[in-house]
């Protein structure tokens, strides 16, 4: 039976990938937990056969194991760009990766997706929609304020508008952070999102919310209902976590489903 040791971390869907990934693995040999400063004594007593990591927490103690473990399937989850060429050769002598989009092709040893979404987490409820729309914010504050300067209160009153996901960007419609379970109710519940980092586009599709094109000025988007296409529902379904786990995952790990 194969021990798999993950450190928990890193995006979304990598976290989505351990969940499913569980599922499938007997608890008594599928460790997850935080592996920074203590990768090699949590490897010393847990042995496992295999360790999943996500290249965004790369650091140099996950380098030395990596070079000193031979005995171990190191798996990287790749979902940013890596511009240092010696590393990229370093894991392709050492390493499988798990890779999303086309981010470095010269990895050829390695399982890729485009999109993925957690069917567990995000799925049509069908319910009522409020009259609020629901803003997801980005990192870069300038773009935020570049996007939504004559949208908020004061300056504008004719819709409720809801910020999340940057606690940062201050003003008294942001409400901080949404966990997953509680993003998907919003989905399913307001009547329409702002994506500015186009961070949710395939939830976004599940929860069938309509989605404001922010490229046009999105006060316009609004006023007008500039909406984005909406994809079929079917195309989706073909981005489900689940599946993405069952056919190349396990697979890709030598596990049986």
């Amino acid at each position: 039976m194969t021990k798999i040791m993950a450190h928990m971390g890193g995006s979304r869907q990598y976290r989505a990938i351990l969940r499913h990934l569980q599922s499938f693995v007997d608890p008594k040999n599928f460790l997850i937990g935080n592996l920074h400063n203590n990768i090699f004594d949590n490897a010393y007593v847990f042995k496992p056969n295999a360790i999943i990591f996500p290249a965004m927490e790369y650091t140099q103690e996950i380098h030395n194991f990596i070079n000193d473990s031979n005995n171990i399937q190191i798996y990287l989850y790749l979902d940013i760009p890596i511009p240092q060429k010696e590393l990229i050769d370093f894991w392709r002598n050492k390493c499988k990766c798990i890779i999303r989009g086309d981010i470095e092709p010269s990895l050829s040893n390695s399982v890729r997706f485009n999109y993925l979404y957690d069917n567990n987490v995000f799925y049509d409820m069908q319910l009522e929609r409020n009259d609020k729309i629901a803003v997801s914010l980005s990192g870069d504050m300038d773009k935020n304020n570049k996007i939504l300067h004559n949208v908020l209160y004061p300056e504008y009153k004719q819709k409720k508008i809801v910020l999340f996901n940057n606690p940062e960007f201050k003003h008294y419609q942001n409400i901080g952070i949404y966990n997953e379970p509680d993003l998907n109710y919003v989905l399913n519940t307001y009547a329409a999102f702002v994506d500015i980092d186009n961070e949710f586009e395939t939830e976004t599709s599940v929860c069938r919310i309509p989605t404001f094109d922010i490229n046009v000025n999105l006060l316009d988007a609004i006023e007008n209902n500039r909406l984005k296409s909406m994809p079929n529902t079917e195309d989706i379904d073909q981005y489900k976590c689940s599946s993405f786990v069952n056919e190349k995952i396990l697979p890709y790990m030598g596990i049986k489903a």
